[in-house]
């Protein structure tokens, strides 16, 4: 792999181009991604130049890692590999409520789903303090559905801290809050 030193160990994510696409247009909302022989070009508008380091820093808050390259696998069905290092969340939650995905690689956004009852509410609502998921901690509210016989989440909220810590939460940077 290109830009790896003796020694230095990084790691990929991989996606398909129309991934890595949609990921730009998030990250970058006026960027748009093309891709001809091999090669990735940045476009913008056409007084605004678009330099590789600003791609890398918007991935890398999108991923909340540190992106140092990105390159594809020249493939019929296109893939993009993004090289990373240096994960910029603590690698210990420091406390239950805050752990998720983000600290432990064998949790997945599918997998990693907590969630209990906070605070008292009317009959058929319910506070509920949740993470995982693909989501930040968060308090979300929920309403009985008689006619789907379940739950549903008629509201969230991502508090800026951990409410049992108050440790800032980082680790979810393309969440807005």
């Amino acid at each position: 792999m290109r830009n790896i030193t003796k020694n230095q160990l990084k790691k990929a994510i991989f996606m398909r181009l129309g991934d890595f696409e949609d990921v730009v247009e998030k990250a970058l909302p006026d960027v748009q991604v093309s891709y001809c022989e091999e090669t990735l070009f940045y476009d913008a508008e056409p007084d605004r130049n678009v330099e590789k380091d600003e791609i890398y820093d918007a991935l890398s808050k999108y991923f909340c890692v540190n992106v140092t390259s990105v390159h594809t696998d020249g493939y019929e069905d296109v893939g993009v590999w993004i090289v990373y290092q240096d994960i910029t969340v603590p690698t210990e939650a420091p406390c239950p409520e805050c752990y998720n995905s983000r600290f432990d690689d064998e949790l997945t956004d599918k997998n990693d789903f907590a969630s209990y009852t906070i605070g008292d509410s009317e009959k058929d609502y319910r506070m509920m303090y949740s993470s995982g998921y693909g989501e930040p901690p968060r308090i979300q509210f929920d309403k009985w559905s008689e006619e789907q016989r379940q739950w549903i989440t008629v509201g969230k909220y991502y508090p800026k801290h951990c409410p049992e810590c108050g440790r800032e939460i980082t680790e979810y940077p393309e969440v807005a809050k």
